[in-house]
């Protein structure tokens, strides 16, 4: 479980803030050119948008520097908002993963008859020992590709 980092020390405030230089602003960018649009805006609306995250992309710079602790407040909210979107987005997509990909290849290996781990009973087999192969030199386990 992802836990909230509700005392972030300043380290993890002025990573914060340098990240925030860079995502705000990638963010502003996606707003003018309407690839956030999330909702149809009305026209003109972007350009405030982005002008608004263009500024908390530098007042995350500046405050990464000459601030840190300033930024918790904007940490924490944003750590708020993104937790449980990413604990939802996380089970949707393994869920969806499973029952897409691995689910569908389990019933074709089935089908097909592969068994590749050979867990089938052989009544007649005195042991299910595979022999190994010794390696020819020794100097092959330092070798690990």
């Amino acid at each position: 479980m992802i836990k909230i980092d509700w005392q972030p020390d300043s380290s993890t405030l002025r990573t914060f803030g340098w990240t925030g230089l860079v995502a705000f602003p990638l963010l502003g960018l996606m707003a003018w050119n309407q690839w956030l649009a999330f909702a149809p805006l009305p026209d003109g609306a972007t350009q405030p948008m982005a002008y608004v995250l263009f500024g908390f992309g530098a007042l995350c710079g500046i405050l990464a520097v000459a601030a840190p602790l300033l930024l918790k407040p904007l940490f924490l909210g944003l750590s708020l908002i993104a937790v449980p979107i990413g604990f939802v987005l996380t089970y949707t997509l393994l869920t969806l993963i499973f029952f897409l990909i691995v689910t569908p290849t389990a019933i074709l290996f089935r089908i097909v008859g592969r068994d590749a781990l050979h867990r089938k009973i052989d009544k007649s087999a005195t042991s299910y020992w595979t022999p190994h192969k010794a390696p020819k030199d020794v100097k092959r386990y330092f070798r690990q590709y």
